[in-house]
């Protein structure tokens, strides 16, 4: 995907060699509502920041939150995960840090990014449906920042420096390149291990490429044990899922991350999330959607079912199926048909070409005899409410 040119970087920084004259200049426009503050010294345009997706505003908030920090920060958990391009839904975003000292760990808010609210108020109304505001309608905010002193996978990367190409290293092994791509699986030690003694350097961009800057993250394994060994299924299995889809050597890795847990009740729920994992979920929304009809004590459908005619022809080819009801299951992110998340400069009517499209398709597989249901973010994010969906439709339930 090519990159949209823009006459500034979208994020700034202060000059640190100027006497103060780009810091009180950055704080004048912020003050005006053109730009948004992420961190001390660090800025954006304001108009691109309300058109990021949100787990692209995630990213650019963890470069500039790592990049103004005196000391290396390393992100841990979650956080690492997604960095790393294995994505998690968190319901609050958080970044997750390794803690510098026991005394360090606990949770902060960090201050609005709005130093003139009513202006950039005034902007999202400008901008219409392509403003991406949060699920409530508010202006988004900045991320938690949680810091860690015990988890899984200690010491391997707090408060230690690594060199650029041990971390470059690290990084592939971890199946990472430095600069953000996947790389091949590197070539694994007599017993299949990865190397834990130190964090790794990622290359942090936006889906379209434009490069936000270079972090620190614990290794994958070490990530993969914090999130799966500890946290609901909900919360990691769009990163095992995709571990599953994109690693090379996914197997070896995992059997790497379990050895770092501490308690067998760890290692169970690790077991659990991991054996639940599937290549086959395409993307966030699918895996999410699995998890919480998992949880929610529902037969999860198959995935990626192909919906086919009386002579064998493909009509389409849908999320999910529970066959034995002949129900399609189709998670709809925004994006698909109103355009609500178009990436600046986009033009052309998005949602009613992409709403037309997808009725003609769906009319097609109810005449085969399947019934469809339909799911978004907010039925996610409402539990009651998509569970009586699943119940209305006649999803059922799983023996416990």
């Amino acid at each position: 995907m090519t990159s949209i040119a823009h006459p500034e970087p979208l994020l700034l920084r202060r000059s640190e060699d100027d006497g103060g004259r780009s810091s009180r200049m950055l704080a004048r426009r912020a003050q005006r509502g053109d730009l948004v503050r992420l961190a001390p010294g660090r800025y954006a345009p304001t108009r691109r920041w309300l058109l990021l997706p949100r787990h692209e505003r995630f990213r650019l908030a963890a470069v500039a939150f790592s990049d103004s920090r005196r000391r290396p920060v390393t992100f841990c958990g979650t956080t690492a995960l997604d960095l790393l391009g294995y994505p998690v839904v968190d319901p609050v975003p958080v970044l997750h840090v390794r803690a510098a000292y026991r005394g360090d760990a606990g949770t902060a808010r960090q201050p609005s990014p709005y130093a003139n609210e009513q202006a950039v108020l005034r902007t999202l109304a400008q901008l219409g449906t392509q403003g991406l505001v949060e699920a409530d309608g508010r202006v988004p905010m900045l991320p938690l920042v949680r810091r860690h002193w015990n988890v899984p996978g200690e010491g391997t990367g707090a408060g230690m420096t690594v060199s650029a190409s041990g971390a470059v290293a690290r990084a592939a092994e971890a199946g990472v390149l430095a600069d953000g791509g996947m790389a091949p699986a590197a070539p694994a030690g007599a017993a299949g291990r990865f190397p834990l003694d130190g964090p790794a350097e990622v290359c942090v961009r936006l889906d379209d490429g434009t490069v936000l800057g270079r972090v620190r993250v614990d290794p994958l394994p070490a990530a993969m044990a914090a999130v799966f060994g500890t946290e609901p299924l909900s919360t990691g299995t769009p990163a095992a899922d995709a571990i599953k889809r994109k690693h090379p050597a996914a197997a070896a890795v995992a059997a790497q991350a379990r050895t770092l847990l501490r308690t067998g009740a760890q290692r169970t729920r690790f077991d659990a999330q991991w054996d639940f994992a599937d290549a086959r979920a395409e993307s966030v929304g699918e895996s999410l959607s699995r998890a919480v009809i998992h949880e929610e004590g529902f037969v999860v459908p198959e995935l990626q079912y192909e919906v086919r005619s009386v002579t064998g022809g493909l009509i389409a080819r849908t999320d999910s199926c529970w066959e034995a009801i002949r129900l399609v299951g189709e998670f709809d992110g925004l994006v698909k048909y109103t355009g609500r998340l178009a990436r600046p400069g986009a033009t052309g009517p998005v949602g009613h070409d992409a709403l037309v499209r997808e009725k003609r398709r769906e009319d097609a597989v109810r005449r085969t005899g399947h019934g469809m249901a339909r799911w978004t973010w907010a039925d996610l994010a409402n539990r009651p409410r998509f569970v009586a969906m699943l119940e209305q439709h006649g999803v059922p339930r799983r023996r416990r």
